[in-house]
């Protein structure tokens, strides 16, 4: 063999092997790049399932490999190393990327427009679709707006409460819910206790007219009233009563005027205490009445039965005939050293029957009686007759006198002072 036929096979087998190493080293490279696609094209099939599992998406981009051969919509069967081959390959991906990028922007907006802007949120708290927009700042671009939410929500908690302790203060039964119903009107219970509670707030208006007026009539009333020694506190009160409404100033002077009507009721039954005992009192002097008329009535039942008895005893000692001198009509025409003496004498009346007449005696004359030359009584006369006279005792005991005993005019001085 030449030289050069030794140098050309030397070249051959070098090129011989670094076609071996190239080959070897190209078949690593193509394995490897095989692997790398495969890897992106099972991302892009997750994607597509994680994106959207129920678009179908997933069925339209796969990438699979069998006994070294690629299938599927990414594979070289049907991209064939085409330029643009695996671009369209993958548009269906891109289309189920704009349309979720689509529909979260109208999301964002609905949230914007029918939630932030009916819950009055301010701008500065609103979401912003610019920062929603940004999947860095989407979290925090949120969070604003649901600190706004949860103070509005703990705003309407106290709200309710606050409302059901007005509903409790105004004797309502059944308690506000606050319950959400689809067209944002409320729930017929909800509705059934604001009704409850304006009925009873109504009905707590009219109650309060009813005692303001009350007060004021009683005011009037206790103005007129005039009792020694009381001092109505309520006598100028009603001026400052007004019957619109439970304003502040009206429940100031309400509660003013309710302390001045207890100080007031308490003199009322200070007074009423009075007039129960001046109803007894009359009541007792009722009944000392009706005993006095009815020992009245018997007294002069008793008289009468007296009286009777005394006609018949003058009757008894009354000469016959029909004497009747001329009356006397007063004490100065009686004679001075008038002398006369006791027919009769009943113990049990105390009356005594002279032999004077009323010729001789007025009535109320006053005589002494003497007995053996001893003083016995005194004896005043009550009935002038014209027969006789009625005496009765003025001094002693009917006992002490008997008929016979000697009657003396007393002296005028004894008559003056006996009267």
């Amino acid at each position: 063999m030449s030289k050069n036929g030794k140098i050309i096979g030397v070249a051959a087998l070098v090129l011989a092997i670094a076609a071996v190493i190239f080959a070897v080293f190209s078949l690593k490279q193509a394995k490897a790049h095989a692997k790398r696609y495969q890897e992106l094209a099972d991302a892009v099939t997750s994607l597509a399932r994680v994106l959207d599992s129920g678009s179908g998406v997933d069925a339209r981009v796969t990438f699979s490999v069998e006994k070294g051969k690629e299938g599927g919509t990414l594979g070289w069967t049907e991209t064939k190393g085409l330029p643009g081959a695996t671009e369209s390959a993958v548009a269906p991906l891109n289309e189920l990327a704009e349309k979720i990028i689509e529909q979260r922007e109208a999301l964002i907006n609905a949230m914007v427009e029918k939630v932030a802007k009916p819950l009055n949120c301010p701008a500065s708290k609103a979401p912003q679709p610019t920062i929603l927009n940004n999947v860095d700042e989407y979290a925090t671009g949120m969070d604003a707006f649901a600190a706004y939410v949860q103070a509005r929500a703990r705003r309407d908690g106290m709200l309710q409460q606050r409302i059901n302790e007005v509903l409790y203060s105004l004797d309502v039964r059944n308690r506000f819910q606050g319950e959400v119903t689809e067209d944002g009107s409320l729930a017929a219970s909800d509705a059934q206790v604001f009704r409850d509670a304006a009925n009873n707030l109504k009905n707590l208006r009219a109650n309060y007219t009813l005692a303001v007026n009350t007060m004021k009539d009683l005011t009037a009333a206790l103005r007129a009233v005039n009792v020694d020694g009381v001092t109505w506190e309520t006598a100028k009160v009603s001026g400052s009563l007004n019957t619109r409404g439970l304003s502040e100033t009206d429940s100031a002077n309400l509660k003013s005027a309710a302390e001045k009507f207890k100080a007031d009721f308490q003199q009322l039954k200070s007074q009423l205490a009075r007039i129960d005992q001046l109803e007894d009192d009359k009541a007792d002097l009722q009944n000392q009445l009706a005993e006095s008329q009815a020992r009245a009535a018997s007294m002069e039942e008793k008289w009468k039965t007296s009286e009777k008895a005394l006609q018949e005893i003058m009757d008894s000692v009354t000469p016959g005939g029909k004497f009747s001198p001329v009356a006397l009509t007063d004490l100065s025409q009686m004679e001075e050293n008038l002398v006369g003496k006791i027919m009769e004498v009943n113990p049990q009346y105390g009356h005594v029957v002279v032999d004077l007449t009323q010729g001789e005696v007025v009535e109320g004359a006053l005589f002494s009686v003497i007995r053996n030359g001893k003083h016995v009584g005194l004896l005043r006369i009550a009935a002038p007759n014209p027969f006789n006279s009625l005496a009765y005792v003025e001094e002693g005991k009917p006992g002490d006198f008997r008929p016979g005993d000697t009657l003396l005019r007393a002296s005028d001085i004894l008559q003056s002072n006996m009267k």
